[in-house]
């Protein structure tokens, strides 16, 4: 009786799982699987295999970003449409004070003769011009590079052109820093100690030091490709 049952259990079985030529040869007892193990095994294996790429460690991790030269880093505004903004407040705040140093210098040289500049005119006076040519300069230069971003809308290429326009702001930066700072030390000197400091015939010390100065660190700079977008690898 139980031999007859499980004849009907396998004929069932033959049905749903078909054997095909590659089966394992029959065996006499009915009590033993006729049902390929290796199509089965595949079988199973594609039901439960997620889908392709799912499990797929390289599309999931990331390559780290290694950035290779300055020109890799996205540039500032891009990312959240501030762009033109950015710079356009920047022409417009470096276009009025260059009219302002211009007026500046253009109203000083209407009152005294320039002929006269390093003779007649007060120190004062001269700090007024020297303060003037040094923002009038920058504003000039610095203008200059925010319009050249604004036309290719991206980075300032080539390199040798952004590291000109970083050269000019370092060295006429720095000089009206440091004139400041003499100003300010001159001032102190005036009230506090009644001396004039002596900046030599035509101011050549002042000019020197306020000039030479930011010059000499920018030549350094440059010498040592410290200007532009640096290759970091």
């Amino acid at each position: 009786m139980s031999a007859n049952v499980s004849d009907k259990l396998f004929t069932s079985s033959r049905q749903f799982f078909p054997r095909s030529d590659g089966d394992v040869s029959s065996t006499a007892d009915p009590y033993v699987s006729r049902i390929p193990v290796t199509e089965n095994v595949s079988t199973t294996r594609d039901l439960f295999d997620p889908l392709s790429g799912d499990n797929d460690t390289a599309s999931m991790t990331a390559d780290p970003f290694v950035p290779r030269s300055g020109y890799d880093f996205p540039v500032l505004g891009m990312d959240d449409g501030t762009f033109v903004y950015l710079h356009s407040l920047a022409i417009g705040s470096l276009s009025t004070s260059l009219i302002c140093a211009i007026i500046t210098i253009v109203l000083s040289f209407r009152t005294n003769n320039y002929l006269t500049f390093f003779s007649k005119w007060s120190r004062s006076e001269r700090y007024v011009v020297y303060m003037a040519i040094c923002d009038g300069v920058f504003n000039i230069s610095h203008t200059i590079e925010h319009v050249h971003g604004l036309v290719v809308f991206g980075h300032i290429r080539p390199k040798e052109l952004c590291a000109f326009y970083g050269f000019m702001v370092t060295v006429f930066i720095g000089a009206q820093n440091l004139l400041v700072n003499v100003i300010a030390i001159s001032v102190l000197f005036i009230i506090y100690f009644d001396k004039n400091i002596n900046f030599g015939k035509r101011d050549w010390k002042l000019l020197l030091y306020c000039f030479g100065v930011p010059f000499v660190g920018a030549v350094t700079a440059a010498a040592n490709d410290q200007f532009g977008p640096i290759e970091l690898l």
